[in-house]
């Protein structure tokens, strides 16, 4: 984040004395080369209390709507600025950002934090529920090694916060915008030139019921950097305090100008070799202009008010133009790569790994580049590669592309027919998970676009994937992807694909259920909507290894809603739903009951329980007619209820009707069978949210022993910073994570994902690219959630997220062959002390589902060593 101070200085300054002023000072996270604020707030509940919230985007304070409590904490660094400096008057700035809280007017008060709390700790956790080691949270001043002087919280007076309140201020409900809190100017006075203080603890005094709380923007809020929380007072100096003053923040701001340069010039040349020519002319013209900047500083020890703010007016200057000296420094890169590989400068290609999000600003353009575009896979796989077409010289108009059949030195050909190259789609950002200045973000994957335009300054990736079937030979594949563009000559990428010998099985080991409906697809496509392209659907969940079947499901097979059904989603038709079997299909969700639909009816939900189990036992005519297995098999009870005891008199009923079904809920429950909850003994499977699965995997483990089964889920959370979801603004590389490598390490019993296709905000499919009317979220956002999948003009298109989560699920079907392979070895006496250990996750790749690798390099590399570990055992299992 580039971050800067700034101070603010009255037009007309008061002359007090022969030389001191009265000087009005703004510190403000991120303006003007400031970075002092540390905030964050206290969360109570037992779930969350030993969990940091430094780095959230918001802080709050007071009781929230479901009765739980909330502290928020504040300080400024003005270790800068002289003690002797007399303040006369401050005030502390917040933005209400509520809404529709407080629910009533509040009153709200600034209180010292009590010495004995000083050097409470702000942290960079957003809210993942793992505990950070030596931050501040309600229980700990520093977890797990400091408590709070008084209680957990900061809430004994006196002993955590000093009374009486330095300043209060009352909010009207429903208020939102700028408070101010005037503080006494003997609280900012002990704040000078101290490397430390305690701050403030930011409370309602009133605060008795829920709704009772209130909102800030906090310093780690990057969708408006105005809205941050602001220290501002007037400060009475001498002109050598204030100058010495000035000194030291223009220092600091100096620094960061030259780590800014540091930090650019790492992400262009990892290696650290700059090439001769344009882009070393650039870096050392910025190179001296920090130096002459340091020269300036340095030549005294303290700068006249001159001479620093003409210094602070060119560091501004400086810091405005990193974005156009960054695209400089890639347009000479681009144009000397081009001219070596092509002879010519009007564009390029690169190679891009399919875990990365290729955004459309060439200054953001992943490295290094390169013009071979290499894939390595198992056979009955299916594996991607991005092409980034680069203008350099002049916009590209009109590319189309050509793609010629992969060989191998042994003669056997990957045909050009399993061999797809689409348009990468953007979709602009409306509820970003991450606020970055990138207004469009790369996910729908294009397949009715021939060609595309791309203006110079944007880089514009084809999504190629490759195809292997069952019987494809293993050995070097290569082949040659063309790309042809107006009054240009063409551009030549190569394509080398690697067959390992072995093959990827085609039935489902991680057990998933989705939320797909027959609606979304009715009311966007209309009569198009048929038997065909229902069938298409379904080879399309097959073939990105999804379970075929839908989370929601609220009517019988064999009793469509909608008339002349298609079957979908409870396929009315026995040898469809064996068909989806013998493909791959190994979860079925047979109904699901919640107490909206009983209301819907006109009845209590336990008059409505005798209809439900009569729609149960018409679908499961018709999948035992079709041979499903019932271990297979879930009926979905009340999604993420609090309401224990409805559910386990209703649970209780439909168990008695289907003793072999699994039931599964996403309850708030947390007894996995074995803590004595009113659902452990008719609940058969608990689906919690990813980071709860963990917190409680002690349980879940002892729940197992006794034949009960724990799923994992994520839906508009966890969306922390690190958190693994398939929201729009993460690396792609998560979703393969959360599929693959997490799943195998965690080992939940399946996966859970509440809608695939939330097209609310469609009126007709999209017919546009590369940039898409694409509307990126189902409810509540953030972008991606609940929208996996897009409705183009032909049916569902695919998007970068869903094809990693693809990828992540054959990387856990890896694992699985190679432990297969294990068993059987071991069971045959031979030695496989190595190839157990591959199948531990590496820490280095993944240590939880917040710490972990986000370079695909460390996957592939993981990948490789497995693929080579199962290409032995196969060996030795034969000879």
């Amino acid at each position: 984040m580039r971050v800067f101070v700034t101070v603010v200085l009255l037009c007309l300054c008061l002359v007090v004395g022969a030389q001191a002023e009265i000087k009005t000072l703004t510190f403000q996270q991120g303006l003007n080369g400031y970075d002092g604020v540390q905030d964050t707030f206290l969360y109570a509940p037992d779930s969350v209390a030993n969990v940091n919230y430094g780095n959230h985007p918001t802080v709050a304070t007071g009781i929230n709507r479901w009765g739980e409590n909330l502290v928020t904490l504040i300080r400024f660094d003005l270790s800068d600025l002289p003690a002797e400096a007399k303040v006369l008057r401050a005030s502390l700035f917040l933005f209400d950002t509520s809404k529709e809280w407080p629910n009533d007017q509040i009153s709200v008060s600034a209180c010292l934090v009590a010495p004995a709390n000083a050097g409470w700790i702000a942290g960079h956790n957003e809210g993942v529920r793992i505990p950070q080691q030596g931050t501040s949270c309600w229980n700990w001043m520093a977890y797990n090694t400091r408590p709070w002087a008084g209680a957990p919280g900061l809430v004994r007076e006196g002993t955590d916060y000093l009374v009486p309140p330095v300043s209060s201020i009352t909010i009207s409900k429903e208020h939102e915008g700028w408070i101010e809190f005037d503080l006494s100017p003997d609280t900012v006075q002990g704040w000078l030139g101290q490397p430390a203080n305690a701050g403030l603890r930011i409370a309602p005094t009133d605060a008795k019921e829920k709704g009772h709380c209130v909102v800030f923007r906090s310093s780690d809020n990057k969708e408006d950097l105005s809205t941050r929380p602001k220290l501002v007072f007037d400060v009475e100096m001498s002109d050598k305090m204030f100058t010495t003053f000035l000194t030291r923040h223009l220092a600091r701001s100096v620094k960061a100008q030259r780590r800014q340069l540091a930090a650019i010039v790492q992400s262009r040349f990892a290696d650290g070799d700059i090439p001769a020519g344009r882009p070393r002319t650039l870096i050392r013209s910025v190179e001296k202009q920090i130096l002459k900047m340091e020269r300036t500083l340095y030549s005294r020890r303290r700068l006249s008010e001159k001479k620093g703010l003409g210094l602070q007016k060119q560091i501004e200057r400086l810091d405005q133009g990193w974005e156009e000296f960054t695209d400089d420094l890639v347009v000479a890169e681009l144009a000397m790569y081009a001219k070596e590989r092509w002879h010519g400068s009007e564009y390029a290609l690169s190679a891009v790994d399919s875990m990365t999000n290729v955004l459309r600003e060439i200054r953001k353009l992943p490295q290094p580049l390169t013009d071979t575009a290499h894939i390595e896979m198992a056979r009955n796989e299916f594996e991607s590669i991005q092409i980034a077409l680069i203008p350099v010289d002049a916009d590209i108009q009109n590319a189309t592309w050509t793609v010629t059949d992969l060989s191998s030195d042994e003669g056997s050909r990957i045909s050009a027919s399993d061999v797809t190259v689409h348009v990468m789609g953007y979709m602009k950002s409306i509820k970003p998970a991450i606020v970055s200045d990138s207004e469009w973000w790369p996910v729908p994957i294009l397949d009715s676009m021939s060609s595309v335009d791309v203006n110079r300054g944007q880089a514009q990736p084809l999504w190629v994937t490759i195809r292997t079937r069952e019987d494809t030979p293993s050995g070097l594949y290569r082949g040659v992807l063309e790309v042809s563009a107006n009054r240009m000559k063409p551009r030549k990428m190569n394509l080398s694909v690697e067959v390992w010998d072995f093959a990827i099985p085609k039935e489902q080991h991680l057990l998933t259920v989705w939320g797909i409906t027959e609606a979304d697809y009715r009311r966007l496509y209309r009569e198009r909507f048929d038997t065909r392209m229902a069938r298409e659907m379904f080879d399309f969940l097959i073939d990105h290894r999804l379970s075929v079947t839908t989370l929601y499901s609220q009517q019988a097979a064999g009793e469509p809603k909608h008339g002349a059904s298609v079957g979908y989603p409870t396929l009315s038709d026995p040898a469809e739903l064996k068909r989806l079997w013998d493909a791959g299909s190994r979860w079925w969700n047979l109904g699901y009951i919640h107490p909206v639909f009983a209301d819907r009816a006109g009845k209590s939900i336990d008059d409505y329980v005798p209809d439900f189990i009569e729609m149960i036992e018409e679908s499961l005519r018709v999948a035992d007619a079709a041979g499903w297995p019932r271990s297979n098999m879930m009926i979905y009870f009340f999604d993420e209820t609090h309401d224990f005891e409805s559910l386990n008199r209703v649970a209780t009923k439909v168990k008695t009707a289907f003793p072999d079904i699994p039931l599964m809920t996403t309850g708030y429950d947390r007894s996995y069978g074995v803590k004595g909850g009113p659902i452990d003994s008719s609940m058969d499977i608990w689906c919690p949210l990813s980071p709860t699965y963990l917190e409680d995997l002690e349980l879940i483990e002892k729940g197992r022993a006794i034949g009960k089964k724990a799923w994992w889920y994520v839906c508009c959370v966890p969306k922390g910073g690190n958190d693994l979801n398939f929201f729009c603004q993460f690396p792609a590389i998560r979703s393969r994570l959360l599929m693959g490598t997490a799943a195998w390490k965690y080992k939940p019993d399946g996966f859970l994902y509440y809608r695939v296709a939330g097209w609310n905000h469609y009126e007709k499919p999209i017919e546009t690219g590369p940039l898409t009317e694409w509307k990126p979220y189902f409810l509540p956002g953030p972008d991606g959630d609940g929208e996996l999948i897009c409705p183009g003009p032909n049916g569902a298109l695919t998007t970068l997220q869903f094809e990693n989560i693809r990828d992540g699920i054959e990387d856990y079907e890896y694992y699985w062959v190679l432990q297969e392979l294990i068993v059987r070895a071991q069971q045959g006496g031979l030695d496989v002390g190595d190839e157990v250990f591959l199948l531990d996750v590496p820490t280095d790749l993944l240590e939880t589902i917040t710490v972990y690798s986000e370079h695909p390099k460390h996957l592939r590399q993981q990948r490789r060593k497995i693929a080579e570990a199962i290409l032995k055992l196969k060996k030795m299992l034969d000879e």
